[in-house]
């Protein structure tokens, strides 16, 4: 056992241990009840870490779903935004082609007319085409004709800038 110095350095020695009346010594079941509180608050602090990994997980998978549905939100937003662009560009080249075909069936229809302007035109041409053939020994080609009526048509419209266009 360790000797201590009594007073102030008389050079006298005692017997007497140093941590004697401390409060440091602890009899054996002081050193056990510690331990067993220590594992139990130890335990406690484990569960309440589980709990709070548990909550978190829970809000991660959460997240995570509420994540994937977004997603799967806006895939069918873009799905249906495309579906409806391909149904509109559907419907405007339809409507072009029904518009080209009338076209074509109102130039048919004026082409065979006896008395629509272009007939006409085209009489008149040909008179005149048969007047100068007779005059000019060169006749005028069926293109060159057709193309003469285009213009004609053309000049002819109440568009104003497809006749500019044109002239």
């Amino acid at each position: 056992m360790p000797l201590s110095i009594d007073g102030m350095n008389i050079g006298t020695y005692s017997n007497r241990p140093v941590n004697f009346g401390s409060g440091y010594q602890t009899s054996q079941l002081q050193r056990t009840t510690p331990v067993a509180q220590r594992l139990n608050e130890a335990q406690e602090r484990l569960q309440e870490r589980q709990r709070l990994e548990q909550g978190r997980q829970e809000r991660l998978r959460e997240a995570r779903e509420e994540r994937i549905e977004q997603q799967e939100l806006r895939e069918e937003q873009a799905l249906q935004t495309r579906l409806e662009r391909e149904e509109a560009a559907q419907a405007r080249d339809e409507q072009l082609r029904e518009q080209r075909l009338e076209t074509l069936q109102e130039q048919r229809d004026a082409y065979f007319n006896p008395l629509s302007t272009e007939n006409m035109a085209r009489q008149r041409t040909q008179l005149e085409v048969g007047n100068s053939a007779a005059t000019n020994s060169a006749p005028i080609s069926p293109r060159l004709a057709a193309q003469a009526i285009a213009t004609y048509r053309q000049t002819e419209s109440p568009d104003f800038i497809s006749r500019s266009l044109v002239a």
